[in-house]
């Protein structure tokens, strides 16, 4: 694990790197897990990197594309973003139209 920068608010943020006995890298960073490279060898043996992603932490604050984000809990759209767990309600913040994705 390394840092990796600091967002506008200050928070560290580190990449963690997973590796196998193939020498295949997996980039990820802890703002959002983030997958922001993957390493392996093209058939003539080339590391590539086969993952669009960014190079530095506001790279990623700025773009609202989701590039390379894990997804969480859910796997779409929350309808305005409201729901509940048990008896307890929920607002999400809605960031597509009128809907939490």
């Amino acid at each position: 694990m390394e840092l990796f920068g600091y967002t506008g608010d200050n928070e560290c943020v580190y990449e963690h790197i997973l590796e196998n006995k193939n020498g295949m890298r997996v980039h990820a960073i802890d703002y959002g897990c983030a997958i922001k490279n993957i390493f392996i060898k093209d058939y003539k043996g080339i590391e590539r990197d086969i993952v669009l992603g960014f190079d530095d932490i506001d790279g990623y604050e700025k773009d609202h594309s989701c590039l390379g984000e894990c997804l969480g809990r859910h796997a779409g759209r929350i309808r305005e973003g409201k729901l509940v767990i048990g008896d307890k309600k929920y607002n999400l913040n809605c960031n597509i139209f009128d809907d939490h994705l």
